[in-house]
Formats: structure tokens, C-alpha cells, sequence
């Protein structure tokens, strides 16, 4: 039965709306940083090639489709901490504003290695096929260790290796080793 709030229909051109998002994106940036000298038409026009080049390759739209949402909580964790300390009377110490590009760098990269990885990820290795295996009650074979590393999926191989416990016993010392670092550098 249609309803007035049913918007399944739109599902049909997310394709436009993320040819849309990526023009408004690139040309915001462009405007923003200027690297071709500030002129509005011919950054439209760059930002119309590079939306009108996301068409012919639908891993590009696909993995845009997936970081998107993730950028969207980004921009909404950013929004409630800046509407919590105005609401507090609070001030930034100075050094936040300083490293809140660097932080916003490293989720962004981190988001886009997500994306890429669950887009290609199943198409990059020779040996994996097209079925995905993954399920809710292989995630505790993961978390034991004993999970397969050479499966036909690449989710579950991935898995299987980041949840291993001697991955996990060397991030472990690794993170240990940076606090050790941190505190011994910064003296009494």
C-alpha cells in the first residue's frame, strides 16, 4: 500500500544524488582552496568532469555510496560537540581547533580505506569468488583466532587475520610502546 512518506521510489536515483553530492563537493573545495585561481566557471566545469567521470565506473559511485553515511555521523559528532560547549559556556582549549584537521584527516582516510576495501576488496585477490560467507556466529571464530585466512571471502579473511591473536598481541605492544614513548618524552 503507498503512503504519503514512502520513499522507495528514490532508491531508483541515489545515482543522480551522488553525482550531485560529488559535484557540490569537488566545486566547494575548488572555491574553497582556490587551486585554479578562484574563476566560478571553470571550477563548475572541473567539478562537472569529475561528477560526469563517477558515471562510468560504478565501484566509484559504490564506494562513495558506502563513506557517505559514515561522513555524515563525522559531520554530526562535530555538530553536537560544538552545540555541548556552547551549551556549557565552554571554551576549545587552543590546542583543539589546531589538531582537528589532522584528527578529521585520519578518520577520512580511515573511512576511505573502508569504503575501498568493502567496494574491491572481494575483487582484488585471485582466489576469491563472489559468495559471501560472513555471519554473525563466524565473528566469534574470528575473535578466537581460529578463524579460516584462506576462505573465498575476502570479509572473512580479513576478519580471521585483523582478530588473530598474535595481530591482536602485536597492537597490543605497539600501543603500549607509543604511551611509553609519550610519557618518557615528556619528563617530570
Amino acid at each position: 500500500m503507498a503512503t504519503f512518506l514512502d520513499i522507495v521510489f528514490l532508491e531508483h536515483f541515489s545515482n543522480i544524488f551522488i553525482i550531485l553530492f560529488i559535484f557540490v563537493a569537488v566545486y566547494a573545495v575548488l572555491q574553497f582552496k582556490k587551486p585554479l585561481g578562484g574563476n566560478k566557471g571553470i571550477d563548475a566545469l572541473f567539478a562537472f568532469v569529475v561528477a560526469i567521470l563517477f558515471i562510468f565506473s560504478s565501484d566509484a559511485i559504490e564506494i562513495v555510496r558506502y563513506a557517505i553515511p559514515w561522513f555524515i555521523i563525522l559531520v554530526v559528532i562535530y555538530v553536537f560537540l560544538n552545540i555541548a560547549k556552547e551549551a556549557f559556556g565552554a571554551v576549545w582549549v587552543e590546542t583543539i581547533p589546531q589538531t582537528f584537521g589532522t584528527w578529521t584527516l585520519i578518520f577520512t582516510i580511515i573511512i576511505a580505506l573502508l569504503a575501498i576495501s568493502h567496494v574491491i576488496g572481494q575483487k582484488a585477490g585471485p582466489y576469491l569468488n563472489d559468495q559471501n560467507t560472513s555471519s554473525l556466529t563466524q565473528a566469534t571464530s574470528y575473535a578466537r583466532g581460529d578463524g579460516n585466512v584462506a576462505s573465498g571471502s575476502f570479509q572473512e579473511n580479513l576478519g580471521a587475520t585483523l582478530f588473530h591473536p598474535k595481530v591482536l598481541g602485536i597492537l597490543a605492544i605497539l600501543f603500549i610502546m607509543l604511551f611509553a614513548a609519550l610519557w618518557i618524552g615528556k619528563g617530570p
